[in-house]
């Protein structure tokens, strides 16, 4: 039972962890990096039903001191942008293929909903050796 006290509450730590590295991947990029303009190359829609609707921008860049063209991809409202369009993007300098967009931080949302997430395993789990009478299970 203790291994149950254990697991559930990591498993919905999981996502909370995830989201927490990634914000601070991209929070390391637009504080160490460099800002340039990437030109939007090409959209690739992604509508889920009537409600869900977002574009996945692939985004062309060049690096200072170099002659190499990098892609990157970022996402944004429908119809935001259009072909041609730039954007504020920043880059890292020991590799260029790591970027972020300027305002990218999309991250609030995911953060309260994986905090949930995590709140509701603790509580399963807190439920769960309620319902379990004590020295039922020797695991």
């Amino acid at each position: 039972m203790e291994i149950l006290h254990i697991l559930l509450p990591l498993f919905g730590a999981l996502p909370l962890i995830i989201i927490i590295i990634k914000m601070r991947k991209g929070q390391y990029i637009i504080n160490n990096g460099t800002k340039t303009e990437a030109t939007v190359i090409k959209i690739n829609p992604l509508r889920i039903g009537i409600r869900h609707k977002m574009d996945t921008l692939i985004l062309q860049y060049m690096v200072a001191g170099k002659k190499e063209i990098f892609q990157g991809k970022a996402t944004s409202a429908p119809w935001q942008y259009k072909v041609g369009d730039t954007l504020a993007i920043t880059y890292l300098n020991d590799n260029p293929k790591k970027m972020t967009v300027k305002g990218g931080n999309v991250y609030i949302p995911m953060v309260v909903f994986t905090v949930i997430i995590f709140l509701f395993m603790v509580f399963a789990t807190f439920k769960i050796a309620e319902l379990i009478p004590e020295g039922a299970y020797n695991i």
